[in-house]
Order: C-alpha cells, then sequence, then structure tokens
C-alpha cells in the first residue's frame, strides 16, 4: 500500500505546512448580542492540546473572522453570540460561510453551512447524540462542590448502541471527512481495545482521506498502540519501569520478584475507580499475608487530594506516581508503556513477572480477579 511507504513524509508535512481559517457570515434576524466568537481544540502528532479561541464585532448584521492556524481539513468548533451557545460544527482550516438565525423564543442556530457533505454528516450524528443524552443522560457532579455540571451516558448498553451506530455511519460515508474524525476518536475509546479493529475501518476510508495528515497521523499512532498492545498483553513480561512512592522513596517494579502482584492504574478524579476500592481492599486483606502485593498507581499530579484520598480510605500497599496531569494519563510514563487507555486497568502479574490476567473493565470483574489471585498464590 503506498500510503505505508508516505507515511514519514507526510508527518513531515503535518506540521511544516499549516492553514489560517477564515468565516464570513450573516446573522439573519436581528440581535442584541454585537459579539461572536468561535472556540476550538485539537491535538497534534504530540497529544499537546491546542486552544483556539477568536471572536470579532457583528457590524450590521455581517461578520468575519480570520482565525488561528491548525493543522487538519476540519475540527470541530463550537460558536457563540455574546455567551449564547448558537452550535456546533465542523470548522474548515480554510474559507467558512455560514448563517445564523434567531428564532421567536430568542433561541440562538446555526441555519446553513459551508462544507454541506461533512457537516450534514456531523450535525446529524449530534443530534441523535444529543437525543439519547436527553433520554439516557446522568447528572455529572464535581468532585469537589457536588455541582452539577454536565450530563454523561453511563449505561454501556447505550454507549455501545451509539457507538454501533456511528460505526454503521462510517460504513455508508467512506469518503467523509468526519468519518475520519469519528474513527480517530475511536481508537481512542474504550470500545475499539484491538487496533486491528481501527485499521479494518480505516482500509474502508477512501484513499483521499487515508493520506491526509489526519489519517496519516491515525495510522502511525495505530500501530504505535499495537505494538504497546502486545508488549503489555497477557503472557508478556512487564515492562521495567521505576516511580516515587507518596513517600517519595523510589521503588522498581523488581522489587516484585517472586511475588504475586496486582498493578493497577487508577485516579483520585476517576468515579468507576472509587467504586473498586471496597472490593480491592477486601482481597488485598484476605491474601497479604500469603504474599499479595498491590502496587496502584495515581495517574494525576495534585499531590494533596493523593495522599487525603490514601490516607480516607487507608490504603497500606504501594502507592506510586508519576505526577502527570490528569489529561496526560496513558500518553507518557510507565501508564502508556502499560498501554492504559482507560481507567481502572488491573494486571495480575505471577512470581515470574509474567501478566496472566488484564482487566480493561475490571468494575465487573473483581470476583474474577480474586480468584484468578487465589489460584496464583497456591
Amino acid at each position: 500500500m503506498e500510503k505505508r511507504f508516505l507515511t514519514t513524509i507526510l508527518l513531515l508535512t503535518l506540521f511544516t505546512s499549516i492553514w489560517a481559517y477564515s468565516i464570513r457570515g450573516k446573522v439573519l434576524t436581528s440581535s442584541k448580542h454585537q459579539t461572536l466568537t468561535i472556540k476550538a481544540f485539537y491535538r497534534d502528532a504530540n497529544d499537546k492540546l491546542h486552544r483556539i479561541t477568536d471572536s470579532t464585532t457583528i457590524i450590521g448584521d455581517t461578520f468575519s473572522i480570520a482565525g488561528e492556524v491548525f493543522p487538519y481539513e476540519f475540527i470541530k468548533a463550537q460558536l457563540y453570540i455574546g455567551k449564547e451557545p448558537a452550535g456546533q460544527f465542523l470548522l474548515n482550516r480554510t474559507h467558512n460561510n455560514l448563517n445564523i438565525i434567531m428564532d421567536n423564543s430568542g433561541n440562538i442556530r446555526i441555519k446553513s453551512l459551508s462544507n454541506i457533505e461533512e457537516n450534514k454528516l456531523f450535525q446529524q450524528i449530534d443530534s441523535i447524540y444529543n437525543l439519547y443524552l436527553d433520554c439516557y443522560g446522568s447528572n455529572v457532579q464535581d468532585l469537589n462542590s457536588g455541582e452539577i455540571i454536565g450530563k454523561q451516558i453511563t449505561d454501556e448498553n447505550i454507549q455501545q448502541q451509539l457507538y454501533q451506530y456511528k460505526l454503521q455511519q462510517l460504513q455508508k460515508n467512506p469518503a467523509n471527512y468526519y468519518s475520519l474524525m469519528m474513527l480517530y476518536d475511536f481508537a481512542h475509546s474504550i470500545f475499539v481495545n484491538k487496533n486491528d479493529s481501527v485499521l479494518f475501518y480505516f482500509n474502508k476510508l477512501s484513499p483521499t482521506l487515508q493520506n491526509t495528515p489526519l489519517g496519516t497521523l491515525l495510522y502511525k499512532t495505530t500501530l504505535d498502540r499495537q505494538n504497546r498492545s502486545v508488549q503489555s498483553s497477557e503472557g508478556q513480561k512487564i515492562p521495567y519501569f521505576e516511580v516515587r512512592d507518596v513517600h517519595n522513596n523510589l521503588f522498581r517494579s523488581s522489587a516484585l520478584q517472586n511475588k504475586v502482584s496486582i498493578i493497577i492504574f487508577s485516579a483520585v478524579w476517576c468515579r468507576p475507580c472509587q467504586k473498586i476500592i471496597p472490593a480491592l481492599k477486601e482481597i488485598y486483606n484476605k491474601y497479604k499475608k500469603t504474599g499479595l502485593k498491590i502496587v496502584y498507581f495515581n495517574l494525576d499530579n495534585n499531590i494533596k487530594k493523593w495522599k487525603n484520598h490514601i490516607q480516607k480510605h487507608k490504603f497500606t500497599w504501594i502507592n506510586v506516581s508519576e505526577l502527570y496531569p490528569a489529561r496526560d494519563f496513558g500518553k507518557k510514563g510507565i501508564a502508556k508503556d502499560f498501554y492504559v487507555n482507560s481507567i481502572p486497568t488491573i494486571f495480575l502479574i505471577n512470581k515470574e513477572g509474567v501478566i496472566v490476567r488484564r482487566f480493561n473493565n475490571c468494575i465487573n470483574e473483581m470476583e474474577i480477579l480474586e480468584k484468578e489471585v487465589k489460584k496464583q498464590l497456591k
């Protein structure tokens, strides 16, 4: 396949060629709001987050923005008039045209857009998601204040339905850029644990999409994840690592030699992680006298919250952290070496340092974990 030989060249192009976007449009009904703002973000090849915020003044009924540069053909953007959200759309890296309308109730929305096919598919899928969110979404509270900060779909069956729907649309629209954007999101989703699934759907996209900067990046990173996935799969020896514990002492993975151990990647802010704490403590208290070790990674850099969390739950196992920011979990250091894409993720290690079992969705698998621990300790 020709694209494999073009990977290096295209990745260089990705970061040496960048484009400034522009938007022109009209507000089709009068509005007291005079400021129009575009907010968007994207991640580069090094997974660094870039935020875009550009504003302009509406003069009469027209507006224009010449905005920041970004390396992909499209990124998701949110439009505001004043402080009121007017909707999401796919922002093209070059020229965009859009019309905005306000109804009799004062609701603002985007009436028409350029890049029709891409935005049509995006709006279609976004509307289905919002419908599911209204029907099945549960409130999300701030862990500290208890304030409701939004909604999310937590039911795995509903999540799976949405995922399957998006896959169907991807296959129906192999030349639509938003299909590539969805696949890029899927590559980081808990529903696509096998990288060969990503490559399977990638090969269904048009060659033109495959050879875009985003397509090339997706292909390269998927191969990289595939390699790391194999290295941290069942039957493989764990990668050697060194990390500081909560007392700032250096912990080496070699200390687990000849021990049955559990390595868990978690975080103070992770709600599913909190749910498994009672079962995990029960397993540890039951088997620690027969040699079980637990190494508990906190994937965050808030030392105060980490220490308070340990004290609150009376963790007596080995508590460690590389103190990376929460947004970087799984993208750097030891968590990346273990191919951790979601948390909690648990590894059961035998006395030879070999991964016996990997639990990616361990909330409902703690009984299985205990049975496996008991088997290894015999």
